[in-house]
């Protein structure tokens, strides 16, 4: 089994697990930094509304969110503000 986040590799020092909480493979190192995660419909209902027209991209912003360090209110902030 392999991280998700740094694809770090199952060994004795660095033990990579399937955490429930992050819905996601991580190694020790990177569980640190990574909060428990929404699940892929609360994301949607929270980032797109629940609305169906943006499950390819959705779909894409789900996997960017799961590798990110942010929970879901941090993400939405993170990823819609503007840049000025």
């Amino acid at each position: 089994m392999y991280c998700r986040i740094c694809g770090a590799e199952n060994d004795q020092d660095n033990k990579v697990e399937y955490r429930f909480p992050q819905r996601q493979a991580l190694c020790q190192h990177c569980l640190k930094g990574t909060p428990a995660k929404a699940s892929r419909a609360e994301f949607e209902k929270a980032y797109f509304g629940g609305d169906p027209s943006y499950s390819k991209i959705a779909k894409e912003f789900y996997e960017d969110y799961l590798a990110s360090k942010y929970n879901l209110k941090q993400y939405i902030k993170a990823t819609t503000s503007s840049v000025e």
